[in-house]
């Protein structure tokens, strides 16, 4: 198991951490297209997480062509 979580272009993903009651919650992603984003907060986490899928979604796309 790789001993850091945070995505990279090598090893693409998404990491969330959800906050605690004294910080907000943060996110990430990266793409091996070399496409990434962070965001920081309740909404901008959430809008995270959706760009991420439809990120994803465009790739399985551009891949049944």
């Amino acid at each position: 198991m790789a001993k850091d979580l945070h995505p990279t272009t090598d090893a693409p993903g998404l990491h969330v951490n959800g906050g605690s009651r004294y910080t907000a919650p943060t996110g990430e992603y990266a793409c091996r297209c070399g496409a990434s984003d962070s965001a920081k907060g309740d909404t901008a986490v959430t809008a995270l997480v959706q760009a991420y899928g439809e990120h994803k979604a465009s790739h399985a796309k551009e891949a049944r062509r």
